[in-house]
């Protein structure tokens, strides 16, 4: 984010033993060991406190306990998983998992207390930001997990706790070291931060504003930056806005119920207008800025020599693979959730598959949720069914976030779910289509309809619905 507050000082913090160690009767660390340890803490905290501030915000899991886990499991960023693979939390691949991968040697504790050796698979991310949504997703997704978020307890001992009745970790004494690390930084103390969204300064827009003649002689990545900049803070703002006429609107409805204007009120009418008015004039000239600087990377993309994965129209990757590469049998045929299923490969047509796996067409348009004549326009390598899609999904991995690229109906052929129930629990009307980073609710009745494609979340009316400006549709309460 752009605008975020300042949040943590550079004094140094409290020393104590070394956190990831189990208890010992070595003598006390020396001051220069110490002061290494809390330099090494500080540097953590500093450089990943906001996103983990970010993702107690998007999930409600405590930022102590996710700093805590991630100093623990990555010494401070510094162990070879962290360092190699970008993992800070210690999450294997499991059977899900089709990311990249980083396998090492590991020591695992057994019930009695031992340790025991082994070689096991790590899932490995682009960034150590990526780690830290995944471990966010990976604790939202498991079922062990479910009764810390149905609590929605902020306590850290009450998540240090869960966290390894849960089997987190092996280690018998983990719920003990969480709360250690804690206490020891004073993590807890981010548990109630909130990152409020401020006014960008004159001196912020200065930095942002676009020169023609100064722009076209940086480089395309650069220009680029700028452009995700500039819409980040325009995303910001306009969701202030639609905050502050929310609540304009309902300060109006409380006046017009009171039978005396009540000062105060009128007062905190008066602010919320001014606000609202300063804010729209900040959004005209980020526009503006936004505007100029597309233009630019527009004119830009057209000399990049990997202007092909590009639309020089939005900026925007395209979406690559849609379906990931399965493997098939000597028959052409793999299973996806417990259906047999084919894939239809470059130069193949629906009729061709019907005849080679002996079934009828009709049939075969009727398991994949197909009208005559919809099969000519299928996405590449699309996943063919030979049988009845089902109701559930197998071993249900939590909603899914819509990519570039992906419908409702590519969604429910890579998961092999019957493109109505789909539909029914996402409470969209057939041909509705989710927006980009929306969640698709897949065994689950989503709460609230996810916001549409095309539609310009933006705009606040009488008829506007209510929806998440960032994503998130249909998410679970």
């Amino acid at each position: 984010m752009i605008f975020r507050p300042l949040l943590l000082g550079l004094g140094l913090l409290c020393a104590a033993p070394q956190l990831s160690a189990a208890e010992s009767s070595d003598p006390p660390f020396c001051l220069e060991q110490q002061e290494e340890e809390n330099l090494k803490a500080q540097a953590y905290i500093r450089s990943y406190l906001a996103i983990a501030i970010e993702e107690m915000n998007r999930s409600g899991i405590p930022a102590s306990i996710t700093l805590a886990q991630g100093m623990l499991e990555s010494n401070y960023g510094r162990s070879e998983l962290a360092r190699q693979a970008n993992n800070h939390f210690g999450i294997k691949c499991g059977k899900d998992w089709s990311g990249i991968t980083y396998y090492k040697n590991t020591q695992e504790q057994t019930a009695y207390g031992t340790q025991r050796t082994e070689m096991a698979c790590f899932r490995a991310y682009e960034s150590v930001e990526d780690s830290y949504k995944d471990h966010t997703n990976f604790l939202y997704s498991r079922k062990p997990y479910r009764t810390l978020f149905a609590a929605r307890n902020m306590d850290y001992r009450f998540w240090a706790k869960g966290l390894k009745e849960a089997n987190y970790a092996t280690d018998v004494n983990y719920a003990n070291k969480l709360i250690d690390v804690i206490e020891k930084f004073d993590l807890a103390k981010y548990d109630r931060v909130s990152t409020q969204y401020q006014l960008p300064s004159n001196t912020d827009l200065n930095a942002y504003r676009a020169d023609p003649n100064l722009d076209m002689g940086e480089d395309l990545s650069t220009v680029r930056n700028r452009v995700e900049r500039l819409e980040n803070s325009l995303q910001q703002a306009l969701a202030h806005q639609i905050e502050l006429q929310v609540q304009l609107k309902e300060m109006n409805r409380q006046i017009g119920q009171m039978a005396k204007r009540d000062d105060r009120l009128n007062g905190k009418i008066n602010y919320v207008g001014t606000a609202l008015e300063e804010q729209k004039e900040v959004i005209e000239e980020l526009q503006i800025e936004l505007n100029t600087v597309s233009s630019i990377q527009r004119q830009m993309l057209t000399l990049d020599p990997f202007r092909d994965y590009f639309d020089p129209e939005t900026g925007l990757k395209k979406q690559l693979v849609i379906f990931p590469t399965q493997h098939h049998n000597q028959k052409g045929i793999f299973y996806k959730n417990s259906r047999r299923a084919t894939t239809l490969r470059e130069g193949m047509t629906l009729d061709d598959i019907a005849q080679e796996h002996q079934l009828e067409l009709k049939s075969l348009r009727r398991y994949n949720d197909l009208s005559m004549g919809e099969e000519d326009n299928l996405p590449p390598n699309c996943y063919i069914y030979l049988e009845a899609k089902g109701n559930m999904v197998e071993d249900e991995k939590g909603p899914h976030k819509v990519n570039e690229g992906e419908s409702m109906y590519t969604i429910s052929q890579l998961y092999g779910i019957k493109l109505s129930k789909l539909y029914k629990r996402n409470r969209l009307e057939e041909g509705e289509e989710p927006a980009v980073n929306e969640f698709i609710f897949l065994n689950e009745t989503c709460d609230n309809k996810p916001a549409l494609r095309g539609a310009n979340p933006y705009q606040v009316g009488e008829n506007q619905p209510n929806v998440d400006l960032f994503g998130g549709g249909g998410a679970k309460k």
